[in-house]
C-alpha cells in the first residue's frame, strides 16, 4: 500500500514536470520566433492647431453604462458568480452595456435573447508571470498567450498585432499590477487603443498622464475588473447555493471581498446602446471613464453633455459638481471651475499638446478623454465597419 501510494505521487510529478518544462520550451521558442520590432511613433506636438477630438457630437447626446472587464465562474474559480447572476446585478445597477471577459474564452451568453446580437464579445488576454494583459473587445477569436514566464517588448508587440487582427478595440489592462508595464514601455508599444485609468488593482491616473506628457495619444478606460460581488450585494441580490457561499469566505478569509465591485465604469455617448454605435464611439473615444465612491445610481454624476471642436471644450452636468479642472501635460491645470454645472475652455491661440477634463465630486472622479494636436494625420485608432 505504501509502495503504491509512493509511485502515485511520483506519477504526479513527473507529470507537473513535464507540463512545466513543455511550457518553458514552449516559452523559450515563442521568445525568438514571435517578435515584432518596435515603432515608437508620438504624435503630439506643439505645432499646428487641435486635431482630434472626441465629442464632436453638437446634437443631444445619450449616455450608456457600461463595463467590458469581468469575469464568471469556470471550473477552477467556482467562488465567481454565474454569467445571469452578473446580469442580474448589473442591470440591477443602470448598467446598459455587459460584457463578461474571461480568460482566453469568448461566448455569447444565449439567455439575452433577440438582445445577444448586441452582446460585444470580449475575452482577457494573458496567462502570465507579470500580469501583462490586454482586453480584447469585439473580438472574433482568442489569441494564445505563449509567454507564460519570460517575454520582451518586441513579443508583447507580437502579441498586439495578433489581438487586433481579431478586434477591434484593445485596452492595456492594469498596468500597475505587479508593476506589469512602465510609463515608457506603454509609450514604445503599440497598436492598442486605451489603457485602464482605473481598476481595483491600481488606479494609474498619474501614469496615464506621464504617458500622454511623452507624446502618446492614448484613450483612458475603467474597469470593474470583476471577481466577486460584495456579501452585502450577493445577500441582496442574489440566491447562491450554501456550498458556494461557504466556499467564497474560506477561500477569502475576511468579508472585504468585492467592495470595489460596480464602481468604475464607462459612460459612452452614443445614439443607441447597440453594438455597432457603441464601437463607432469607442473608438472615436466618445466616451468618459468613472471612479464612483460608491456603487448605487444616486451617485452617479449627472452628466448632460461634452462638446469639443477647433473652438471650444466643454463639458456640463445636470447640477453642480465641485470642480472641473482642465488638464494638460505633468497634470497641470490650466483653468478650474468650482461648485458649477458647467466648464469650458477656448482652445484658439492655446499651446498645449493635449488638454483633458478632470471632474472631482463627492461623488467620485470622472474623466474625459483629450483633445489631441497631432503632429501627423490623425492616427486610426480603429475602424467599425
Amino acid at each position: 500500500m505504501q509502495n503504491l501510494y509512493i509511485k502515485n505521487i511520483f506519477i504526479v510529478f513527473v507529470l507537473i514536470f513535464t507540463i512545466l518544462f513543455s511550457l518553458i520550451l514552449l516559452n523559450l521558442f515563442s521568445f525568438f520566433a514571435c517578435t515584432k520590432p518596435l515603432n515608437k511613433t508620438l504624435w503630439l506636438t506643439k505645432e499646428n492647431g487641435f486635431s482630434y477630438f472626441p465629442y464632436d457630437n453638437p446634437n443631444q447626446q445619450k449616455w450608456f453604462k457600461a463595463t467590458f472587464h469581468m469575469h464568471s465562474e469556470s471550473l477552477l474559480h467556482y467562488e465567481r458568480h454565474s454569467i445571469e447572476s452578473l446580469y442580474k446585478v448589473y442591470r440591477e445597477f443602470g448598467f446598459d452595456v455587459i460584457s463578461v471577459s474571461d480568460y482566453n474564452h469568448i461566448f455569447y451568453p444565449d439567455f439575452l435573447g433577440h438582445e445577444v446580437e448586441s452582446y460585444i464579445p470580449v475575452y482577457e488576454w494573458g496567462l502570465n508571470n507579470k500580469k501583462q494583459h490586454f482586453l480584447s473587445i469585439q473580438a472574433s477569436f482568442v489569441v494564445p498567450d505563449l509567454f507564460p514566464f519570460f517575454r520582451s517588448l518586441e513579443n508583447l508587440q507580437w502579441s498586439i498585432s495578433q489581438i487586433r487582427r481579431g478586434s477591434t478595440f484593445v485596452v492595456l489592462n492594469h498596468p500597475k499590477l505587479l508593476n506589469g508595464f512602465t510609463a515608457d514601455m506603454i509609450v514604445d508599444l503599440e497598436g492598442f487603443q486605451a489603457m485602464e485609468v482605473f481598476t481595483p488593482f491600481g488606479d494609474s491616473l498619474d501614469l496615464w498622464d506621464e504617458v500622454l506628457s511623452k507624446g502618446k495619444p492614448v484613450f483612458s478606460f475603467s474597469s470593474d475588473d470583476l471577481h466577486v460581488f460584495s456579501k452585502e450585494i450577493i445577500d441582496t441580490y442574489l440566491n447562491e447555493s450554501l456550498f458556494k457561499t461557504l466556499w467564497r469566505e474560506w477561500l477569502f478569509f475576511n468579508e472585504d471581498y468585492g467592495s470595489e465591485a460596480l464602481k468604475r465604469y464607462l459612460l459612452i455617448e452614443a445614439p443607441t446602446p447597440k453594438k455597432e454605435d457603441i464601437l463607432r464611439s469607442l473608438c472615436k473615444g466618445r466616451y468618459v471613464a468613472v471612479k464612483q465612491n460608491f456603487p448605487e445610481t444616486s451617485f452617479a454624476f449627472p452628466l448632460k453633455e461634452i462638446i469639443s471642436n477647433e473652438n471650444v471644450f466643454s463639458i456640463t452636468f445636470k447640477e453642480p459638481v465641485q470642480k472641473i479642472s482642465f488638464k494638460t501635460k505633468h497634470n497641470q491645470t490650466i483653468i478650474e471651475f468650482h461648485n458649477q454645472q458647467h466648464g469650458k475652455i477656448n482652445l484658439k491661440g492655446l499651446n498645449y499638446e493635449f488638454i483633458r477634463i478632470e471632474v472631482f465630486d463627492l461623488r467620485g472622479i470622472l474623466i474625459t478623454n483629450p483633445v489631441f494636436r497631432l503632429n501627423k494625420e490623425i492616427p486610426n485608432f480603429c475602424e467599425v465597419q
